[in-house]
């Protein structure tokens, strides 16, 4: 792994041996001159796009501009955009003239309630995928309906009422809300009522489907907390009511955390993980049956950050933390260090095959998904261990916040961008011509894991998509 102080030169890689690594000059390095990439930066974030401005600055054979139609640019080999989703040009990436650093449609896992349906269907058909025990029980709740007054109401023996009559009219939003939920609330109380639940908290976790930092999520316990949520909060329409997983493993001597995995997704498709796992701790020490203080439960960093007490240092760690804390912490499962760091391989090697999984999921499925050949994308996956060491899916999210990592382990945003570059930027040019003629003639997937030693390739298919070549317009 990289060193944590540096980052090595775009000229450089690292050349592991059977004892140690050496780090070697890129036999790379000529085919990049007389190479041009024009890239425009429009990163909002100040933090991450200056990790962008540095990362692009390393390269002799890329040049930061703000015009990518400039007239004098025309001689150069390729143009990238950088850019939030929103500051993307996509008439231009979608007639084949610039790359971007976004996939166009992604809804599919952006959206909770879509990665629920999505992944629900999959484990229908695949009842042995991993992802059966890896997707906590979910349940949509849309509320739509509730506000049309032309809905029509199933109220039994084949009777039908719309919310246009008087008398449904008149009824108060959460008797609207109790009426068009009622399935929803019948599949709540029917999966609270099995066996698996009986002994345990019947907890829900919910959840707006598009919100991210931890906005407006909730702690239910029953049917009321529902209504009391969709009443609070009428300007949301689709929410996600997630089975709560109240036995997580703590750490720190009683605090939850979520691990925030960067996925990184390119062409069409090959996905890897990046190994340098965030580890965020929730604001305050964990009680189940504490539903009021909401910071015990959250782990979202930019919702720890709003109590007086948050430090970084202490909610802000990485996975490779924790072996040191099992053994500390669990003496007795984790008895020696090695057991401990045994532990935690098996936890990376849960997040591995659930993220390949997952994107196994939406294969064919561009209506919701769909990966462009001249595009990548970076996505923040959030998982959770509980008691068991078990890891579950909670939530997929494009564009994810790269500040939350903080000042202390900034470098680790750092690596992960100069990677970035390494398999997006530098391998696509790179591999224009062939490998077969470099002084080490070896398959891509190796020198992709020299150039990025911290990303691991968890999945890789050629989708159909892949052979699209016609322009297309978003007008």
């Amino acid at each position: 792994m990289e060193s944590e102080s540096f980052v090595l030169s775009p000229n450089l890689y690292y050349e592991p041996t059977d004892g140690f690594a050496t780090i070697s000059a890129s036999p790379f390095t000529d085919r990049m001159i007389g190479k041009k990439v024009l890239v425009k930066i429009d990163w909002e974030c100040v933090y991450t796009r200056e990790i962008i401005r540095r990362t692009v600055g390393r390269r002799a054979w890329c040049e930061i501009v703000d015009d990518l139609e400039n007239g004098r640019n025309d001689d150069a080999t390729r143009k990238v955009q950088v850019a939030d989703f929103e500051n993307i040009v996509w008439d231009d990436v979608l007639a084949g003239k610039y790359a971007a650093s976004s996939y166009l449609v992604r809804k599919g896992l952006s959206r909770k309630a879509q990665l629920s349906l999505q992944t629900r269907r999959y484990i229908s058909k695949h009842p042995e995928s991993i992802l059966k025990q890896a997707m906590p029980k979910t349940i949509i709740v849309e509320t739509w309906n509730a506000f049309e007054d032309d809905m029509k109401l199933d109220i039994g023996g084949g009777i039908t009422a719309g919310f246009d009559l008087p008398g449904m009219k008149r009824a108060p939003l959460r008797q609207r809300l109790d009426w068009i939920l009622n399935d929803a609330k019948q599949e709540m109380e029917d999966y609270d009522a099995t066996d698996a639940r009986k002994s345990g908290e019947k907890m829900w976790i919910m959840k707006p489907s598009v919100a991210n930092k931890g906005a407006d999520i909730s702690i239910i316990c029953n049917w009321e907390d529902v209504l009391d949520t969709l009443e609070a909060t009428e300007d949301m329409r689709e929410w996600v009511l997630q089975e709560y997983l109240a036995k997580p493993l703590l750490v720190s001597r009683g605090y939850k955390f979520h691990f925030r995995v960067y996925v990184l997704c390119i062409g069409a498709v090959k996905v890897f993980v990046f190994d340098q796992i965030l580890m965020l701790l929730a604001a305050h020490e964990y009680c189940a049956e504490d539903t009021f203080d909401i910071l015990c439960h959250l782990t979202n960093t930019a919702r720890a950050a709003e109590d007086i007490e948050f430090k970084e240092e202490k909610f802000v760690k990485l996975m490779d933390d924790l072996p040191a804390i099992l053994h500390k912490e669990y003496r007795r499962r984790f008895p020696t260090m090695a057991a401990a760091e045994r532990a935690v391989d098996d936890l990376r090697s849960q997040i591995h095959q659930i993220t390949g999984e997952l994107f196994a999921a939406y294969e064919n499925e561009y209506s919701i998904f769909c990966p462009m050949v001249q595009c990548y994308e970076l996505f923040g996956l959030d998982f959770l261990v509980d008691e068991n060491m078990k890891v579950h899916l909670l939530e997929v999210n494009p564009g994810p916040d790269f500040k939350q990592t903080g000042g202390r382990l900034q470098r680790v945003i750092v690596q992960l961008w100069e990677q970035v570059f390494r398999l997006t930027v530098d391998m696509d040019m790179l591999t224009e011509g062939t490998l077969e003629d470099l002084p080490q003639a070896l398959p891509a997937r190796e020198w992709m894991k020299r150039l990025a030693p911290d990303f691991t390739l968890v999945y890789d298919k050629e989708w159909s998509v892949a052979h699209l070549k016609s322009s297309i317009s978003l007008k």
